[in-house]
């Protein structure tokens, strides 16, 4: 898989000064995605979550080729799942379903 690298100084040759992609600014994040999705050959994009600062990867539908799809079960499909989920919800104070 071929990913651009958006983390850190890395988008700074895009024209986004460094940081500026971790954020909630989706019309920001977005117009950069489409721009890269445009001028790359890239199959997606790993950036840093806005959150968490933790790297992230986006595929783009062109990557389906490439990709093994092993389960296709929703997250909440899996009790267990289901469970680290509205813990990890209740942490953030997320709003979520009842179980």
């Amino acid at each position: 898989m071929r990913l651009v690298d958006t983390c850190g100084l890395s988008a700074v040759p895009l024209g986004v000064p460094a940081g500026a992609l971790r954020t909630r600014d989706r019309a920001l994040t977005q117009r950069v995605a489409r721009d890269l999705y445009e001028s790359t050959d890239a199959d997606g994009l790993r950036y840093e979550g806005w959150q968490t600062g933790e790297p992230c990867i986006c595929l783009w539908e062109r990557a389906e080729p490439d990709v093994e799809l092993l389960d296709d079960r929703g997250l909440l499909d899996d009790p267990d799942v289901a469970l680290d989920l509205a813990v990890i919800a209740d942490e953030l104070l997320y709003d979520r379903p009842a179980l």
